[in-house]
């Protein structure tokens, strides 16, 4: 799946240190491939080395009143990288009203990439907090909802770009020696589309 243009120009004007005018607004149904473009934006970054750190996905539709402090923890482990509030339109109203504050606040203070997805409108956002509208790029809205066989193809599809691609961190060339031979490797690979790694000691 090609990233959508308003989010390639984004990304193509980004530079690093600087995440003012990054901040997107993507609205749809499920599955309309929400998700996928925001990985793929990440990616984006990635490359141009705008991210550096874990991204930060957070469910903000599981966000009941007694929540805060899962709210205050998501936008400060988020700090320095991207964070994506996912169904803000399903949360506690209170907490609605804190997780607009904070982004604001992480958009001003321009330490934080904030990217909202789900169904929550610009007007929901503008009572919330009119410092939000103008801090955010204009919705992008996805009208097209994918079907299973849609899914399973983006899947093989990606898959095929990942392995063809050279690999930039030598323990991933490793990794993939180590597959293809059928031997274990000194590092346990953790996510095909990162260069995160996690020490698993080896078994006698």
């Amino acid at each position: 799946m090609a990233l959508l243009p308003e989010l390639q120009a984004s990304a193509d004007r980004a530079t690093p240190g600087d995440f003012s005018g990054l901040h997107q607004m993507l609205l749809g149904p499920s599955p309309s491939g929400k998700t996928t473009q925001v990985r793929e934006y990440i990616e984006a970054l990635r490359e141009k080395n705008v991210l550096t750190k874990t991204s930060m996905f957070a469910s903000a539709a599981h966000w009941r009143d007694s929540d805060w402090q899962s709210v205050a923890d998501a936008f400060e482990h988020a700090k320095g990288s991207i964070l994506v509030l996912d169904e803000l339109e399903k949360a506690d109203a209170r907490i609605q009203q804190m997780v607009a504050h904070k982004m604001v606040k992480a958009m001003s203070d321009n330490d934080t990439l904030i990217v909202v997805t789900g169904a929550v409108s610009l007007e929901n956002l503008k009572d919330l907090d009119p410092g939000l509208t103008s801090r955010l790029n204009p919705p992008i809205i996805l009208t097209h909802k994918f079907t299973t066989d849609d899914i399973e193809q983006y899947k093989i599809d990606k898959t095929s770009a990942i392995n063809a691609k050279p690999p930039t961190d030598p323990r991933i060339a490793e990794w993939r020696a180590a597959k293809d031979a059928d031997l274990r490797p000194r590092h346990r690979f953790t996510a095909p589309n990162t260069a995160r790694f996690t020490k698993a000691p080896v078994k006698p």
